[in-house]
């Protein structure tokens, strides 16, 4: 498994996971993502977390296993599924 911690930062591009892999993402302290994550649905698991002065916007459909988000998701119009379902 694989811990991305990011603090003040911001971050674009799209985040692919093999099968065999796991991802641990904590946008912390004003970070912003822009970007999807996982879009192919192949990731072992992947947890995030979304503090509340953080930021994500998608721009692709998106799988996560799980998610606490006390920050801000921007959709931009695709679909994010927390553990198969649909938000």
């Amino acid at each position: 498994a694989v811990t991305l911690n990011a603090t003040n930062q911001e971050i674009t591009g799209n985040i692919t996971i093999d099968s065999t892999s796991s991802l641990n993402m904590n946008l912390l302290t004003s970070s912003e993502f822009t970007g999807a994550i996982n879009s192919a649905n192949t990731a072992k698991t992947v947890n995030l977390v979304i503090d509340s002065d953080s930021t994500w916007t998608l721009t692709g459909d998106s799988y996560v296993t799980s998610l606490t988000n006390n920050g801000t998701i921007d959709y931009d119009g695709y679909t994010l599924y927390v553990n198969g379902v649909a938000q």
